[in-house]
């Protein structure tokens, strides 16, 4: 009964998703042939009808993008974000791998394999999308999301796993990246690995996510490394 609830809550909010106006703020619905990405803004009065603990199923349910085949190229879930006192954003960002050839017909698939969508992919990649979470530079296939804190001066680092569903990593004080300069300091959060962080003396920073059970090689490109600044 639980599975039927949450997968029919699933489909209802991504056949939103896939014929609603969408904010291009959001990130739009594309289909590329490295990222399948979407996201909506809805009501935060929507949400007062469905019991905390549904929601928290409806939002956790994978999703899957596939080719016609059947093959699985990659998997998430839903993020849900509130973006102020009346709005909520509701968006997935799904790497494909390995990347598709241009005009691949990709679907994205809920849990019981039911279609959502499907469309020929785009080989552009896409570099930009915007979660309305308040990270730092998002990106997709980012690995960490950044959030500069101020008031109290701290930043916080979030890993991202192979789902695309975040998790808490590290907090660095201002304070103590200025006394650690580029020297940077190093924090070890088993079973992650290791997540450092620097700043320069203009108030560059660089993070970097290495080790642990998602293989994080702190390299950029591959999503594990990001630098930026908190102004």
């Amino acid at each position: 009964m639980h599975r039927r609830l949450r997968v029919l809550l699933t489909l209802v909010v991504l056949a939103f998703l896939a014929t609603a106006c969408i904010p291009p703020e959001l990130g739009g619905l594309v289909v590329g042939c490295d990222h399948v990405q979407g996201g909506i803004l809805v009501p935060a009065d929507t949400f007062a009808i469905i019991p905390p603990d549904l929601l928290a199923m409806m939002i956790s349910v994978p999703v899957y993008v596939e080719d016609m085949s059947g093959n699985v190229l990659g998997s998430g879930s839903l993020q849900v974000t509130p973006v102020d006192a009346d709005n909520v954003a509701f968006w997935f960002d799904i790497p494909v791998n390995p990347v598709q050839s241009e005009g691949t017909f990709l679907l994205l698939v809920a849990e019981d394999g039911s279609p959502i969508f499907g469309e020929a992919c785009s080989g552009a990649p896409i570099t930009s999308f915007n979660p309305r979470d308040g990270r730092v530079d998002p990106r997709p296939g980012d690995r960490l999301a950044i959030y500069c804190n101020q008031p109290p001066g701290s930043v916080d680092v979030w890993g991202v796993d192979d789902k695309s569903k975040g998790f808490r990593l590290a907090t660095f004080t201002f304070a103590d990246l200025t006394a650690a300069g580029l020297t940077g300091i190093y924090i070890t959060v088993e079973p992650n690995g290791t997540i450092s962080l620097s700043m320069d003396e203009q108030g560059n920073l660089w993070a970097a996510w290495n080790g642990g059970q998602y293989n994080a090689d702190g390299q950029p490109g591959h999503g594990f490394a990001k630098g930026f600044r908190c102004n």
